[in-house]
């Protein structure tokens, strides 16, 4: 089982750690995208069959505890509780160098982590006192297991699992000419502080943060202190999370003559900043690759060489961005030569 990290569950400045420690799962349901307007008999979505990026496997990230990390005090048979709490304490120290153990008296003990010392924790020795106080020579096996939780928890503050770290957390959002005025006209330096850059079209790249249940656009406070990384690595952070986060979950639902592509609802516009996701599209439809982003969290495609197609997708398109609180573009998009442009067809 993946115990979350540290920074991601605490609550409290201090918590308490026995023998049955577990972590608790958590979880978050997205928003439904907003439908499209389309015409047409659905059909069954088409898969797009891709693999999932590479992420840390969890025996990756959740590290064995180091062996050699007690010797035979531990297994004397007129061992003590303080003496039981001090080897306890050594093997913590030992199997992560980058901490700091304090024995707060017998059997407890405070581990405090060099890089987050805000994030400090107590360890109750307890429990574990009670079963191991009459097993000399069987001590290590009893312990170990007890270790082998803390390890893994404070393990977590230095390599967090893809996804629970904040660097992982920033997503490339779509937004239109609407959304940059709008945040422009709200003055005291809205626009100023925010990350975004022009995309094609009326289209923008907006850095945000996914924050569920609705991503939040990111501003410089989370960047610089929680994030911690550089303005010049941004864009690549956000493609490769969107990426991460997409993963097997992209599909091609047929209504009418064009497709909706969907990928969870949040993030479905995001798949066209994504090379491989863009080429596969193309090859599922007739002619030239056809978008529309119509609102934050719509995506409709179709070949521009399929009868009827193009019509449709404008009036979905229309009616779609008319009706909705958050319209994106009412354009429609051509991928020409390998680069992404206003489709001027009906102009």
């Amino acid at each position: 089982m993946v115990v979350p990290p540290i920074k991601n569950r605490l609550k409290y400045k201090y918590f308490v750690i026995t023998a049955l420690t577990a972590g608790l799962l958590q979880s978050c349901a997205k928003p439904e995208p907003e439908p499209g307007t389309t015409t047409g008999k659905s059909a069954e979505p088409i898969k797009i069959e891709i693999a999932a990026p590479p992420t840390p496997a969890v025996a990756d990230a959740q590290k064995r505890l180091p062996e050699n990390i007690f010797d035979n005090r531990l297994e004397a048979k007129n061992l003590t509780e303080s003496e039981f709490t001090s080897l306890y304490g050594e093997g913590i120290h030992k199997a992560m160098p980058q901490t700091q153990v304090i024995a707060e008296g017998p059997l407890k003990l405070s581990v405090r982590v060099a890089k987050t010392d805000r994030h400090s924790c107590k360890i109750d020795l307890h429990k574990l006192w009670a079963l191991c106080k009459d097993r000399p020579g069987h001590r290590e096996e009893l312990v170990r297991p007890n270790m082998t939780t803390i390890y893994s928890m404070v393990a977590f503050i230095q390599e967090p699992l893809a996804g629970e770290d904040p660097v992982d957390k920033i997503v490339p959002l779509i937004r239109g000419e609407k959304f940059i005025q709008t945040v422009k006209n709200s003055g005291k330096g809205a626009l100023e502080a925010m990350y975004y850059e022009k995309l094609f079209g009326d289209l923008y790249i907006v850095y945000g943060v996914d924050d569920p249940p609705a991503p939040k656009p990111m501003d410089r406070d989370y960047l610089e202190h929680y994030a911690k990384t550089k303005r010049e690595l941004l864009k690549g952070t956000a493609m490769r999370n969107i990426e991460r986060m997409l993963a097997q979950k992209v599909s091609l639902k047929p209504q009418g003559a064009i497709f909706n592509v969907t990928a969870g609802g949040t993030y479905d516009p995001s798949l066209i900043l994504l090379d491989r996701y863009v080429k596969d599209m193309a090859g599922k439809v007739n002619g030239r690759l056809v978008a529309a982003i119509p609102t934050r969290e719509t995506l409709f495609i179709c070949g521009d060489a399929t009868p009827g197609a193009l019509a449709q997708l404008r009036q979905t398109t229309e009616q779609a961005a008319r009706r909705s609180k958050m319209p994106v573009s009412e354009n429609l998009f051509i991928l020409d030569d390998g680069q992404w442009r206003v489709f001027k067809a009906f102009d």
